[in-house]
């Protein structure tokens, strides 16, 4: 149980490494509370942000 664990710690971890890594700049920081519950949550609310992402981002105005 405890290796379970351990590695859910580990991988949670890593999603929070990756998002901070992948987050551009133009975006703004991620706030600390939305890091706890990617640690806490993990993919759960990877998801729901990234839901919530792409209803915020402005168009650039030309179709193709």
């Amino acid at each position: 149980m405890m290796v379970a664990m351990e590695f859910t710690l580990l991988m949670h971890g890593f999603q929070v490494l990756l998002l901070r890594a992948s987050h551009g700049k133009e975006q703004g920081p991620l706030s600390r509370a939305l890091e706890a519950r990617i640690f806490l949550f993990g993919v759960f609310e990877l998801l729901a942000w990234q839901k919530k992402m792409k209803g915020v981002q402005p168009t650039s105005g030309t179709k193709k």
